[in-house]
């Protein structure tokens, strides 16, 4: 690449740093609950005992521990960082690192075509993000996938078509390591990987890195399964096959979404219209058909879901994004071509110049072709990013805790280990910032409904009973309700946003 390539990727990256980085221009903290999730986890993996002891405690509760590696790292950048502070600069930093995977494989699939490898890298920066189908504004196990799925699925498709052990070895490793920090960013893929793997079985029989590494993989998977659950790996085979069919309901929330509602409809047309070149070309075809497999794959997953309501081997909602992770190459090329191949073409036939003057007249359509074709590219992308921040109505972005609450919160970081009442959403940041466990939160920890039943209730002695069920010992309340004036209850401290108060025994 030449300095000038460099100086637009710098720009281009600095561009969607920025582009992702912006909602937390006002918001200091994580904004989803898979965020403060993850957070949580990767604190109490601290002492790694009693994290799997706290998983299998309650049944259904072990799937958390499917992601420890995503924890893991967590904790590492933890121990470096206050990560609650950094946090904010994750995804920005992760979505710019996707991005260069994402450039890298398209360069080299292209013989390092930069236009087609920088067109597919604008495209993925248009892809949208919203709390249901969550995406590159938030650094949770799913975006952290986004790079190694482009590595691991180059390396593989690769490594196979170029009979190269090197890239099958590095491709199944970097699957092996993700099947430890996001499961589904691995599974979705064996659908299209055993297709493309029977397309080119002759290349494929006689790689034995290949048939070395499957089984690896599935033993490795059911292993890390088993430790997770803590049962035995024959159990752990027929759990995991159970696991792998994904009905409605799978997810805390699940709208009917659309294919539209992660990629913009002229994102589309141009991946079409690049599926559709790459298709009619029988020098691309063999080349290009991982690439051209996995959104059929995923486009009939999403039409089986459509018509029975069951997904297999990922669900429908991570279906949706891993279909869209496939797009922006495929757009790319869609837009290259156009501009720089058929368009010439046309304008030089509707030019129809004469014999004694033809290399004069295609000099001009050539320029016509490039102004067309660069304005077309502006256009596009204006269409494409316009809206960028407008999320769905049901699916906008929340804030969790304010930075009075967190002021608030951090007060308790020093006491020793006790459970709190509090609402929902402190609830869901309380152990990710402190050592104490909420009655309930949003999801995942504790009984929402008994916090609910207890801001509900009006009489202090009934408020009084659902803290002795629960042996709370300290009162998160808001100042938006109604003030709290209980006997029981002494003042703490009082803020703006908040009261804190400590029960004490009455006669």
């Amino acid at each position: 690449m030449t300095k000038y390539h460099w100086l637009v990727l710098v720009a281009t990256f600095s561009v969607f740093g920025l582009l992702v980085f912006w909602p937390h221009l006002s918001y200091p903290f994580p904004f989803h609950i898979d965020e403060w999730h993850h957070l949580t986890e990767a604190k109490r993996l601290v002492n790694p005992a009693n994290y799997f002891n706290w998983l299998q405690a309650v049944p259904g509760r072990a799937t958390v521990g499917l992601e420890i590696g995503f924890q893991f790292w967590l904790l590492l950048l933890s121990r470096i960082f206050n990560i609650i502070s950094i946090y904010k600069f994750l995804p920005a930093l992760w979505a710019v690192f996707s991005g260069a995977t994402l450039f890298f494989v398209a360069y080299q699939k292209s013989t390092k075509n930069f236009l087609v490898a920088w067109l597919s890298l604008v495209f993925f920066m248009a892809i949208r993000t919203n709390t249901n189908l969550t995406g590159l504004w938030f650094f949770t196990p799913l975006s952290f996938s986004f790079p190694f799925i482009f590595l691991y699925t180059y390396f593989i498709s690769e490594g196979i078509l170029a009979k190269s052990k090197k890239l099958l070895f590095s491709g199944f490793l970097i699957m092996l390591g993700l099947l430890f920090c996001h499961p589904l960013s691995v599974l979705f893929s064996f659908p299209i990987l055993a297709i493309f793997i029977a397309i080119n079985y002759r290349d494929a029989l006689k790689e034995k890195w290949l048939w070395l590494f499957l089984p690896i993989i599935f033993l490795g998977g059911v292993g890390f399964f088993s430790l997770v659950f803590g049962i035995n790996p024959i159990v752990a085979m027929g759990k995991i096959f159970s696991l792998l069919k994904f009905s409605r309901g799978w997810g805390v929330l699940e709208l009917n979404n659309s294919i539209f509602e992660l990629y913009p409809w002229l994102a589309w047309f141009w991946a079409i219209i690049g599926f559709s070149y790459l298709l009619s070309q029988d020098q691309n075809i063999r080349r290009y058909s991982f690439y051209l497999l996995w959104p059929i794959v995923l486009l009939s997953s999403t039409l089986l879901y459509r018509l029975i309501g069951v997904s297999f081997f990922s669900p429908f909602q991570r279906n949706l994004y891993y279909l869209t992770l496939a797009l922006p190459n495929l757009s790319g090329y869609g837009l290259y071509y156009f501009t720089q191949k058929t368009l010439p073409k046309w304008l030089a036939s509707w030019s129809n110049p004469p014999q004694s003057g033809r290399g004069i007249q295609t000099s001009r359509a050539d320029k016509t072709a490039q102004l067309i074709g660069g304005g077309l590219i502006v256009v596009t992308f204006l269409i494409v990013f316009w809206g960028y921040y407008e999320l769905p109505t049901t699916s906008r972005l929340y804030k969790i805790i304010t930075v009075d609450d967190y002021k608030t919160i951090q007060l308790l970081a020093q006491k020793p280990p006790i459970i709190i009442m509090s609402t929902p959403p402190i609830g869901t940041a309380l152990t990710a910032l402190t050592n104490n466990e909420p009655v309930g939160s949003i999801n995942f920890y504790g009984d929402r409904k008994i916090v609910e039943s207890f801001y509900l209730k009006s009489n202090c002695q009934q408020k009084k009973k659902i803290l002795d069920s629960v042996g709370a010992t300290l009162v998160y309340w808001p100042t938006s309700i109604k003030p709290l004036d209980c006997s029981w209850g002494k003042l703490l401290r009082q803020s703006r946003d908040s009261q804190l108060f400590t029960i004490i025994e009455t006669k």
